[in-house]
């Protein structure tokens, strides 16, 4: 789901996105009927972290896999809007990293090989309250909050580290 961004433009992060009152809302609908006015509890209950692929370069997570120990296994050329789509702990797919499926580094060359796109826990989780890890931020434009949609499926995965 796309929104307005506070400040201008578009977004798929919930926390950047513009939060309107009801009136504001409708009267944006009836000047585009694009713009369909969802109240925050509903998407909020719907939410999940989510990936941006446009934030993560396979060269910048490649040079940061020293010293990792575990990595997710995201599909190539597979998103969700936006967000990348792991393999799932559940054996299937998803774009929320909360269900995605880590691996230890012993198993990084056979997903590579079977072309999965590899990507170091660190790189794509937020670091702990008060503290700083390399890879991702709290706040960085990568990680982000958002409306779940349905994944699109592809067949096609080609390796990237």
């Amino acid at each position: 789901m796309i929104s307005w961004a506070l400040g201008g433009g578009y977004t798929t992060n919930l926390d950047r996105a513009e939060v309107r009152t009801q009136a504001s809302a409708v009267g944006q609908h009836k000047s585009r009927e694009t713009d369909v006015p969802w109240p925050k509890s509903y998407i909020d209950a719907r939410a999940h972290t989510g990936v941006d692929c446009q934030y993560v370069m396979p060269d910048d997570a490649a040079a940061a896999t020293e010293g990792e120990t575990r990595f997710y296994a995201a599909y190539h050329r597979e998103w969700n809007d936006n967000d990348l789509v792991f393999m799932s702990r559940e054996g299937g797919k998803t774009s929320n990293l909360l269900l995605a499926k880590t691996f230890s580094a012993g198993h990084v060359v056979g997903l590579a090989a079977r072309s999965y796109q590899l990507l170091g826990v660190h790189n794509c989780q937020s670091p702990p309250s008060g503290s700083r890890r390399d890879g991702l931020e709290q706040g960085s434009p990568a990680l982000h909050r958002h409306q779940t949609s349905e994944s699109k499926e592809t067949a096609q995965r080609s390796v990237q580290l």
